[in-house]
């Protein structure tokens, strides 16, 4: 999907699409229902280059499916894949834990990353 969609929302996400005024009954249903769908939808992290650590989902089972507290400046609008060590695959646990409280520390450091480079996936 993310492949997709990255051809057709090079420069944002499909959740930050917004309604034309020359746009498709079809494109305006799509929007309408964009609401509805990030309710039920989560990242499901891979390398963490689509995910932004403030405003999107993607800590599962976690009440929010973000960070509980506000994140410190330095991290509001990087990616997740800032927080990871790319050729480790795996996280950069001293950094989390200078910007996270440690609840959310703990959270995050549970997610299991893959040990291949793969794209992030909504699921």
């Amino acid at each position: 999907m993310l492949s997709r969609a990255a051809r057709y929302f090079p420069r944002t996400h499909l959740f930050d699409a917004k309604e034309s005024p020359n746009c498709s009954f079809v494109w305006k249903s799509i929007v309408a229902a964009l609401p509805i769908l990030k309710l039920g939808c989560c990242w499901r992290v891979g390398n963490g280059l689509s995910i932004r650590v403030s405003g999107d989902k993607w800590i599962p089972n976690y009440p929010t499916n973000g960070p509980l507290f506000p994140v410190k400046d330095e991290v509001r609008e990087v990616t997740v894949a800032e927080l990871i060590e790319q050729e480790l695959h795996a996280w950069r646990s001293e950094f989390i834990m200078d910007v996270f409280e440690q609840v959310d520390v703990e959270a995050i450091c549970k997610i299991q990353l893959s040990r291949r480079d793969v794209e992030d996936t909504i699921i």
